[in-house]
């Protein structure tokens, strides 16, 4: 097994490194979405690396080499990874799926009780629930149909424009599904610690994004006066899932709504799609090299007339490949 494998892993996590800094120089909409499916495929892309420098040993196991009819003799002789490194690679795989296991054991229920939460709501014909609470908070719950829950004081602390901007604010979170893009960021930073960036990061976008949404059209100006506002005021405590108007950084937020609105930046984006592609090239190219790696070892176990018909001749060599 080549270099390769390693790099496949060392991209992937440079992609946690770069993309926060990536994402907040892009416009929200197109940063979301860039960690969300950067997210995942370089915490798969990182996995498999792991996986792999890992199968060299399991491969190893008297049962797993009977099952795999090869050899274990001529897999050990050929094997171009180092018992440490292997052994490394698979607590990291086994910590990896725990921390994804747990992950999303909590996320499932969080958007079970988001969920429950809005089917216990009487249906008025909108997507508007008006608590009687005194203590300003507006929110929204991703569900079917997902809802806005705003407090009585916080329509009393907003003017009637400052409102429409909040509803506008949480009506984008509801559209865009930004709860899912969140959990993507979770189960990614789970699964691969080296992304652990990525979740807090995605909380700031998908509340850019939902800013943005609520400034089309309006003043951003008024946006920002709507979101300093409601900040100042103290909320209580929100459901499971919920994504407020004021669950982020709000200072950061409002001094972007009075800057110029975001642009797109396609050479930072294709920079990060390219750090993406050369961390699945190289664990793909890992792939490889083990397939082959594993065929030898199975070439040496098969009988003389079975290899000949397979093509492989009478005899099989057992590669020497140096350890890395």
């Amino acid at each position: 097994m080549h270099y390769s494998v390693y790099a496949g892993l060392g991209f992937a996590g440079l992609f946690g490194l770069i993309a926060p800094l990536i994402a907040r120089r892009v416009s929200p909409a197109a940063a979301t979405w860039l960690l969300t499916t950067g997210g995942l495929i370089s915490a798969a892309s990182g996995m498999g690396a792991l996986g792999l420098l890992a199968m060299t040993l399991i491969g190893q196991d008297g049962a797993v080499a009977s099952e795999g009819h090869w050899s274990i003799r001529a897999l050990r002789h050929a094997d171009p990874v180092r018992v440490p490194v292997a052994l490394a690679a698979l607590a990291l795989v086994s910590i990896g799926v725990a921390r994804l296991s747990w992950a999303a054991l909590h996320r499932s229920r969080a958007m079970a009780a988001a969920y429950r939460l809005n089917r216990e709501v009487r249906d008025t014909g909108s997507d508007l629930v008006v608590l009687p609470d005194a203590d300003p908070d507006a929110y929204a719950v991703p569900g079917r149909p997902g809802r806005i829950y705003v407090t009585r004081g916080m329509l009393s602390l907003l003017s009637r424009a400052e409102c429409d901007v909040m509803f506008a604010h949480e009506r984008s979170h509801l559209r865009h599904h930004h709860h899912w893009h969140r959990s993507a960021a979770l189960m990614a930073s789970a699964l691969n610690p080296l992304l652990g960036s990525l979740p807090r990061t995605q909380v700031w976008l998908t509340e850019r994004w939902a800013d943005e949404d609520a400034a089309r059209g309006n003043d951003r100006v008024l946006v920002a006066s709507a979101l300093r506002n409601a900040a100042a005021a103290r909320s209580g405590i929100r459901p499971a899932g919920a994504l407020g108007f004021t669950s982020n950084t709000v200072e950061g937020r409002v001094a972007a709504l009075l800057e110029d609105p975001p642009r797109r930046h396609p050479v930072m984006l294709a920079l990060a799609a390219g750090v993406l592609l050369l961390s699945v090239m190289g664990t793909f190219d890992g792939v490889t090299d083990e397939a082959a790696l594993f065929h030898s070892a199975v070439a040496v176990h098969e009988p003389a007339h079975l290899r000949r018909f397979l093509g492989h001749g009478a005899t099989a060599s057992v590669p020497t490949v140096r350890h890395r």
